[in-house]
């Protein structure tokens, strides 16, 4: 009896003023109104993206000793296709350049390569530090043994980055 005054079986309304499908609509309304307004006020979660100075190392091997002069200290480095900035050169190493060298008799020897050097550049770079890696400005990814293709006003070449710090 209480359920008969509640709703009317003939017109499908409650309290004879409301339709059911019309308080399900509204339900599902409100609900979401609630819902959008909780993540908009109360859920805020803060990503913090911390940029800092990094010094990586580029290791360049086989090029020409006449080469070294274009890497001088302060430069700017500039990766090859984007032209996005990879940081400035703070010190740089120059050393032999070893290899395996075939003799004239055909055998094959170890040894020091004449006219070529191995360059280890320090950069200085800003960076933002992920789980595996590095985002130089945010949008290059570094990381150490992977190669970079970079140039200076007058070079380009490629080396592989190491020691990250």
């Amino acid at each position: 009896m209480i359920i008969s005054k509640i709703f009317d079986t003939k017109t499908g309304k409650i309290f004879n003023k409301i339709n059911i499908i019309d308080l399900l609509f509204l339900l599902v309304i409100l609900t979401m109104i609630i819902g959008l307004s909780y993540k908009i006020f109360f859920f805020r979660t803060k990503i913090a993206v911390d940029n800092k100075d990094i010094i990586y190392s580029i290791k360049i091997r086989d090029i020409k000793k006449n080469s070294e002069k274009y890497f001088k200290l302060g430069t700017e480095l500039k990766d090859q296709n984007s032209g996005i900035t990879l940081g400035y050169i703070k010190e740089k190493n120059i050393n032999d350049f070893f290899d395996y060298v075939t003799k004239n008799d055909g055998s094959v020897k170890f040894s020091q390569k004449p006219d070529k050097i191995e360059l280890i550049l320090k950069i200085k770079a800003n960076a933002i530090e992920n789980k595996n890696s590095y985002l130089i400005n945010g949008v290059y990814e570094i990381k150490n043994g992977s190669n970079i293709y970079f140039s200076t006003k007058y070079f380009e070449t490629f080396g592989v980055v190491s020691d990250i710090e």
